[in-house]
């Protein structure tokens, strides 16, 4: 019954057909690795909490009951000690005391809180973005993935209302967030903005989801950073951060086994100062089986070279992210690549093409026009683009969207527009209606 709830757990997280407005490569950090660092906290977590982590022995016990469980208890909590073979066992308390301080391990106590620490941290960028898709654009955008995707899976007569809702939901998105502000800093700006695009931070200028991306994009690469400074820190390996992973990995391949690497030691000593029996007080050395560094040593393993190619990975997108949005000439190709699948490109209109990708559509615009090629699919994105065309050519080819002054107060602009649209489109119906009763 656990098994199946866990099971249905993990498969709502839609691993192979999640759809949303990440590329691969975040999907590797938020989905594939949460997903992972969740199963792996479970498994150290039942063992070490349902099962027991380990054994502990003692040659000679005191008299009474229950000095076993007592023991392995009292070592768990407090942590053991590693002690290699060839190594002298410490004879007196002062001896003990220096090695307690110096090789007492705990780290398998807090593996599972740790896990979900790590897994926290995947999850965090992915949730600032979640809230600027959601908050900060006016629009949510993940269910624009969502739905031009369904459209690809479509019927023809469901596909085309599916498509013109996407469209002329991204026409008023992009149309509503044109610069209309006034003043000295507003001017500032613009004159920053013609000299360095992305050294302008803002929503109407066509960079804030952009830019927000590439910022989630560094995220997710701090926190690999981090992540593999913390499992080193963690374990306490005394080796460089990059070399952490490779030298646990080459050892096991090597043949070389705990005892003599000293890494995740399988059989440890406790030490137990003070046993209070008659008035007298007894010392005992426990020697204890750890069967949890077993699995928390192929964890590990794992974990540091999955996050080693989660971190090349996101490494890579950055750069190739920037240029994307950064180089006119790709911006311009990847559109006009849509527009000649429908064979709506004409070299006559370049002038008026390249207008529509820096004017209308601008860095915001073609980043979200790529995210759902990334997720739904080229054709779809085909007749979005060229469907978006059309209504540039109908409504806005004639505007001047460098024009800032010229632009309306706050408000659904759209929608104001084809109001106007079919008043006079109204009035002239009905001078040809009183014309015909007039004649």
């Amino acid at each position: 019954m656990v098994a199946q709830e866990f099971l249905s757990l993990v498969g709502q997280f839609k691993l192979t057909s999640y759809v949303g407005v990440e590329d691969f490569a975040d999907k590797l950090n938020f989905l594939f690795s949460v997903v992972i660092l969740i199963i792996s906290m479970m498994v150290v977590t039942v063992k070490s909490y349902f099962f027991k982590p380990l054994a502990c022995y003692i040659a000679t016990t005191p008299s009474g009951s229950n000095f076993d469980n007592y023991l392995e208890n009292y070592c768990w909590v407090h942590g053991t000690i590693s002690i290699l073979p060839g190594e002298n066992i410490p004879q007196t308390d002062a001896d003990w005391a220096i090695v307690d301080q110096t090789k007492r391990i705990t780290y398998y106590q807090w593996v599972p809180f740790i896990l979900g620490l790590q897994c926290i941290m995947f999850y965090v960028p992915r949730v600032i973005w979640q809230l600027i898709c959601y908050n900060k654009v006016g629009t949510n955008l993940e269910s624009l993935a969502i739905d031009a995707d369904a459209a690809s899976h479509s019927p023809p007569s469901e596909r085309k209302d599916k498509i013109e809702r996407i469209v002329r939901t991204i026409e008023d998105m992009l149309f509503q967030h044109r610069d209309y502000r006034q003043g000295k800093m507003a001017d500032m700006r613009r004159n920053i903005y013609k000299m360095c695009n992305f050294c302008v931070f803002s929503k109407h200028m066509g960079t804030w989801l952009v830019l927000s991306y590439i910022l989630m994009k560094f995220m997710y690469g701090i926190n690999v950073i981090g992540q593999l400074f913390l499992m080193k820190k963690f374990l306490g390996f005394n080796s460089s951060m990059s070399s952490f992973g490779y030298t646990i990995l080459s050892n096991i391949a090597d043949g070389k086994e705990w005892h003599q690497t000293g890494i995740f030691p399988r059989v440890t000593y406790c030490y137990i100062g003070e046993i209070k029996h008659l008035g007298a007080s007894n010392k005992y050395v426990g020697q204890c089986a750890l069967p949890i560094n077993m699995l928390n040593e192929k964890i590990y393993v794992f974990l540091w070279f999955w996050v080693f190619l989660v971190g090349i990975i996101t490494a890579i997108s950055i750069p190739m992210w920037f240029f994307r949005i950064a180089i006119l000439s790709r911006r311009s190709s990847f559109i006009k690549k849509f527009l000649m699948m429908h064979q709506a490109y004409n070299r006559s209109d370049k002038q008026l093409i390249n207008s529509f990708i820096r004017e209308f559509l601008r860095h915001d615009g073609v980043f979200l026009i790529r995210m759902i090629c990334i997720n739904a699919g080229d054709i779809v994105t085909a007749d979005i683009v060229n469907r978006l065309w059309e209504i540039y050519k109908e409504n806005y080819k004639n505007m001047d969207f460098l024009n800032f002054s010229a632009y309306p107060k706050p408000m659904d602009m759209t929608t104001g527009l084809r109001r106007n649209q079919n008043i006079s489109s109204s009035d002239e119906s009905i001078k040809k209606e009183n014309l015909d009763n007039f004649v």
